[in-house]
């Protein structure tokens, strides 16, 4: 490292070197050329000899303050940038998108291009809406499956904890919870060959997921309550985010005694007998 670092003075001292010699020409040109007597018979070789001392001085100067200044500050700038950039590549982040009802997350394209989608989250009914169709005709290709985590609504401290976030009741953010668990059995009875699982967990989502395939989407919840714009991360396979959000989701899954499966082929008003456990990873 020593070594290294006598090399890189030498060549900055060279540099600066160099730079001053050409300041220093320039700076004698200028005074050769300002001798009048001397060119009173060559006055256009006195005006090119003066500009190019002029032009010698200026390179002169800029070249020192460039090595001096400059450089070392271009190059952090650099090594800043390509830092951030691995960063970015190990994480895996491909997009953060100003809020989670921003344009700029294509989920048509999103459903377009998935076979498996996952979703971790309080029963969004604006997203709901959003993307049925997108749902719909992710449910109608063959080979595909849906899998939906949702927390508990028969569990009270589950309940009273997501009440209080969103500010609402306990009734109804039961009830809410209950329409989305009956939005997908509804899915499920229309599309019966389609692999749909819903999931009720014992435990308040910290943050909202969504997973198509190789990319996920992760949105965050206000400390202060209701905020218009939160930012929304997209990641990709690979990066650190994406494992995380794989082992959440499958981790959940398998937590026997916080997460359940339903069994959305029997009717709601027996889901406290319809319930059954089945925490194999989604295949």
């Amino acid at each position: 490292m020593k070594l290294k670092n006598l090399f890189a003075e030498r060549v900055n001292l060279r540099s600066t070197l160099i730079a001053m010699i050409i300041a220093m020409a320039g700076f004698l040109l200028m005074l050769w050329a300002a001798n009048e007597n001397f060119w009173t018979q060559h006055l256009g070789v006195q005006k090119l000899i003066e500009t190019l001392g002029s032009t010698l001085i200026v390179t002169g100067l800029i070249s020192v303050a460039w090595d001096l200044f400059g450089k070392r500050a271009f190059a952090e700038e650099i090594l800043a940038t390509i830092s951030m950039s691995r960063a970015l590549i190990s994480a895996g982040i491909l997009q953060i998108a100003p809020s989670f009802q921003s344009r700029e997350i294509n989920w048509d394209n999103l459903f377009e291009k998935a076979s498996e989608v996952d979703v971790l989250f309080y029963g969004s009914s604006m997203w709901r809406t959003q993307n049925y169709k997108n749902i719909r005709e992710l449910l109608q290709r063959s080979r595909t499956k849906l899998r939906i985590l949702i927390p508990d609504p028969k569990d009270h401290k589950t309940m009273l904890e997501s009440a209080g976030r969103f500010k609402m009741s306990v009734e109804d953010q039961v009830q809410y919870i209950n329409k989305t668990i009956n939005f997908f059995r509804e899915l499920s009875s229309e599309f019966p060959k389609a692999k749909i699982q819903v999931w009720v967990m014992k435990k308040s989502p910290l943050v909202s997921i969504f997973r198509f395939d190789d990319v996920a989407v992760i949105t965050f919840y206000s400390h202060l309550g209701y905020v218009e714009s939160i930012p929304t991360i997209i990641c990709s396979k690979g990066g650190e985010i994406y494992k995380f959000v794989l082992n959440e989701l499958d981790g959940l899954c398998k937590a026997v005694n916080d997460t359940e499966q339903l069994d959305l082929k029997l009717h709601p008003d027996n889901t406290n007998n319809s319930r059954r456990k089945s925490y194999k990873k989604l295949k």
